[in-house]
């Protein structure tokens, strides 16, 4: 029985293939030699998610490339927050909104993460789920007098949300967007939170 060796030959292959799912790849390395050596799955993956890293870092760069500058402020905070996803490799990215255009503004620029969009307004919800990415919830928690008690308790909702739907697990870090105050066209703050 021979193990399986990879070699720059072997590789060339998976590379093309590997939108189409990482069970082709496998399929392609037992057919060259008859076995799959156990360690060669490992290194396949490993390949395989630098790759969509890079796919996605190459897709933000060109779509920051062609904003224009200078931006405002909702605009900046959503390229910080993206950025900061990828950097990070954030599970998810939690935005406070209350119209929806900050969660707009994130989706445009294709995170690799989901974006969780908690808002109080349905309408803002429904409207959200016409852009990519964007996985909104309403909050029909009563509104605390306390603002930044009232922020935690959403941003909570959001995290408990990304753990029902196995989106964020204990540990990951998270990405969250808020405004420095309440109302619409206030958002500017970013935070990374470790769940």
């Amino acid at each position: 029985m021979s193990k399986f060796k990879t070699s720059y030959n072997n590789r060339i292959p998976f590379l093309c293939i590997v939108g189409d799912g990482f069970d082709d790849a496998c399929d392609i390395s037992r057919s060259r030699s008859g076995t799959f050596h156990q360690g060669e799955s490992s290194r396949l993956l490993c390949i395989s998610h630098f790759i969509v890293y890079l796919f996605w870092q190459s897709i933000f760069i060109e779509l920051s490339l062609k904003t224009p500058t200078p931006c405002d402020t909702s605009t900046s905070v959503a390229l910080a927050a993206v950025e900061a996803s990828l950097k990070s490799k954030a599970a998810a990215i939690i935005v406070l909104t209350t119209t929806g255009r900050s969660a707009h503004l994130i989706s445009k620029y294709r995170p690799r993460c989901p974006i969780i969009a908690i808002t109080r307004c349905a309408k803002t919800a429904r409207q959200a789920h016409l852009y990519r990415g964007i996985l909104p919830f309403v909050v029909d928690q009563v509104k605390n007098e306390d603002w930044p008690k009232d922020v935690d308790n959403r941003i909570q909702a959001g995290i408990n949300l990304g753990k029902q739907l196995s989106m964020i697990t204990t540990g990951d870090t998270v990405i969250v967007v808020t405004g420095w105050k309440q109302g619409s066209g206030s958002t500017n703050t970013i935070r990374l939170v470790t769940v």
